[in-house]
């Protein structure tokens, strides 16, 4: 459950095009209240992003069904500690492409992909800038 948002707890909100990707308050509860803990958690997740993406575009390449299953549910898992958005849902939707052997349904959805990171990485970056 979300902690619903107070005006006292308006250097945590977010842009509102942040909103669909993750809820600040339910981060936060996640971590205690711990915002330097959700930064940091934050800052090893982009850092282990173009990782994680890269091993995703390359068993497209390879048509490696099984390793993009694996790589695409790691995203998928990394991705659900901060919310359940269009990031969540494509790397979901290629780890069931993995699972259904289907490379080229994957292939398409790359680019959608790469859109929706991009997306929640700016969300991250916000939630990693300290608050004045």
């Amino acid at each position: 459950m979300a902690i619903p948002a107070t005006p006292s707890d308006s250097s945590l909100e977010l842009d509102s095009e942040f909103d669909s990707e993750f809820d600040m308050h339910e981060l936060l509860q996640r971590t205690g209240g711990d915002r330097e803990l959700l930064m940091e958690i934050a800052g090893l997740f982009l850092d282990d992003l173009p990782n994680m993406v890269e091993a995703i575009r390359s068993a497209v390449e390879s048509g490696d069904a099984s390793s993009l299953e694996r790589s695409a549910h790691r995203l998928k898992g990394s991705i659900g500690n901060f919310g359940q958005g269009a990031a969540h849902r494509l790397a979901a939707h290629l780890e069931g492409c993995g699972t259904a052997s289907d490379i080229v349904a994957a292939a398409t959805a790359l680019p959608e992909l790469d859109e929706a990171l991009k997306l929640f990485s700016l969300a991250l970056e916000a939630v990693r800038r300290p608050s004045t």
